[in-house]
C-alpha cells in the first residue's frame, strides 16, 4: 500500500481536514502550503489536545533526554532543558529541541528505530524518556532490556476532543476531503466518530498499522512512504491537483 491509493480523481480541488493537536496541525499546514506554493482549504478539527502535567523530576540524574514528541519538550520548557543532551524522533521533535537549547542527535522513522540506534551507539549515563500517558513503543522497559539505564517521566496527556461541526458537515456532503492520520490514537478517534467514511474522503496514514484502521469504510486509504512528517506532507501533497485545477 505505500506510495499507492485507490483514491478516484479529484474533481474539485479538496479540503484538508487536521485532526492533530492544534500546533502541530498548524505545522503540518505551513509545511504543506510551503511545498505546494499556495493556500489550500482547511478544516482544522483536531481530535486531541495537549495538557501539561505536573512533574517534580529531578533532570540533573540524566545525562540524556529522550524525547518521541516535540510535545515533551515544550511540556518540560520551564525545567531548564538549555545545555542538555537530547536525543529525538524526527526533525520536528529535535528542532524543538534546539529551541529549548538543547543539543544531541535525531533518529529518523519510530520509537522501535530510535530503540535500535541507542541500544547500537549505547549512549554513556543514564537515560530519561520524556512522554505522554498514551504512548507505544515502551521505550524506557525496551532499553532496559537491552542493559541501559533507562527511565520515564509522564508530563502531558492527550485528551480525546469531539470531531467539529464543520468537519462532520464536510464529510456528510460528499466533500473531497483529505485527511493525514499520524497516530493510531488520532485515527481510533476519526473512525469512531463517524458513521460512515465515503469515498470521498481520503485517509493519508503514517503507517500501515494506522491505515489498517479503516478497513472495512468505503474511504481511499494510501500510506506515507516512510513513518515521518516529511513523507506525510509529501504525499498529502501528492492528491492536490493543479493549481489551475481548484
Amino acid at each position: 500500500m505505500h506510495g499507492q491509493t485507490t483514491a478516484c480523481p479529484l474533481m474539485e480541488c479538496p479540503t484538508l481536514l487536521l485532526t492533530r493537536p492544534l500546533a502541530s496541525s498548524q505545522r503540518s499546514l505551513e509545511d504543506l502550503k510551503a511545498v505546494l506554493g499556495r493556500n489550500v482549504p482547511v478544516i482544522l478539527s483536531p481530535l486531541i489536545q495537549i495538557q501539561t502535567l505536573a512533574t517534580d523530576i529531578d533532570l540533573d540524574l540524566y545525562q540524556w533526554l529522550i524525547f518521541t514528541s516535540a510535545n515533551g519538550v515544550l511540556a518540560l520548557r520551564d525545567h531548564g532543558l538549555s545545555g542538555r543532551m537530547a536525543i529525538c524522533v524526527g526533525p520536528q521533535t529535535m528542532e524543538a529541541a534546539r529551541q529549548a537549547g538543547m543539543t544531541g542527535t535525531s533518529v529518523d522513522g519510530t520509537s522501535a528505530d530510535m530503540i535500535a540506534t541507542v541500544t547500537t551507539d549505547r549512549a554513556a549515563g543514564s537515560l530519561l524518556h520524556v512522554r505522554g500517558v498514551h504512548g507505544h513503543g515502551d521505550v524506557a522497559a525496551n532499553l532496559r532490556r537491552a542493559g541501559i539505564n533507562a527511565d520515564e517521566v509522564v508530563v502531558y496527556d492527550q485528551t480525546l476532543q469531539d470531531l467539529s461541526q464543520d468537519a462532520r458537515d464536510a464529510v456528510a456532503a460528499g466533500t473531497n476531503v483529505i485527511a493525514p492520520i499520524y497516530s493510531k490514537r488520532t485515527g481510533t478517534a476519526l473512525r469512531d466518530r463517524l458513521v460512515t467514511i465515503p469515498a470521498t474522503v481520503s485517509i493519508v496514514a503514517i503507517s500501515e498499522p494506522v491505515a489498517e484502521l479503516f478497513s472495512g469504510f468505503d474511504c481511499n486509504v494510501s500510506v506515507a512512504d516512510f513513518p515521518n512528517g516529511q513523507s506525510m506532507r509529501d504525499a498529502v501533497a501528492a492528491l492536490f491537483p493543479s493549481e489551475s485545477a481548484c
